[in-house]
């Protein structure tokens, strides 16, 4: 079996592109945000996710994130009850990936909520990507359409950099000062000793 580096981070603290890095040196990487928004055009999950929060989250068959998005961002009652439905699926997707690339001498789990959701059960490592509250921010702000005021409430809702870092192996500084690549082929060479 493949050795797992889970790689975690708050929003806005450059997961991917440290995903993306390890990608480009042939690391195959199971992007699990992603996966997720994937998993709503299943139709059971879509049944699931109407049945809790109301069919209204749903035009033609396709969920409205931007409606799902305000009802459980701010509500940890609500958030729970969507990752009850969400992680397991998810999980399911990240057990058929890691038996695919079991030959691979390490796979990386992307998750930006590994630990939460306690995805790091299954890795043997831990990467964890940090950056200045005011950065990750800038990057939300520059990628969505999201307000500053709602990028600081879902940052509220996620761990701190300091709980996550409680957790990890390698801690991946991304302030646009350090080089990125540069510690990620610390890492990889590492992982391929």
């Amino acid at each position: 079996m493949a050795l797992c580096l889970g790689l975690t981070g708050g929003i806005g603290a450059g997961k991917s592109t440290v995903a993306k890095i390890f990608q480009s040196l042939q690391v195959p990487v199971f992007f699990a945000d992603d996966v997720a928004k994937d998993c709503y055009n299943e139709k059971l999950i879509q049944l699931q996710v109407a049945k809790t929060f109301g069919e209204d989250l749903f035009i033609n068959g396709q969920l409205q994130t931007q409606l799902l998005g305000p009802r459980v961002f701010g509500n940890s009652e609500e958030l729970k009850k969507l990752e009850a439905i969400i992680h397991p699926r998810v999980h399911e997707h990240w057990l058929t990936f890691a038996e695919f690339h079991q030959k691979e001498k390490y796979v990386i789990r992307e998750n930006a909520i590994l630990i939460q959701s306690e995805g790091h059960l299954t890795c043997d490592k831990i990467a964890v990507v940090t950056a200045p509250l005011e950065v990750k921010i800038k990057r939300v702000m520059q990628r969505s359409h999201l307000s500053r005021e709602q990028i600081e409430r879902r940052i509220q809702h996620q761990w701190s950099d300091d709980r996550l870092i409680a957790f990890a192996d390698w801690v991946i500084t991304n302030d646009n000062q350090h080089s990125i690549l540069t510690q990620v082929m610390e890492i990889h060479e590492s992982l391929m000793q």
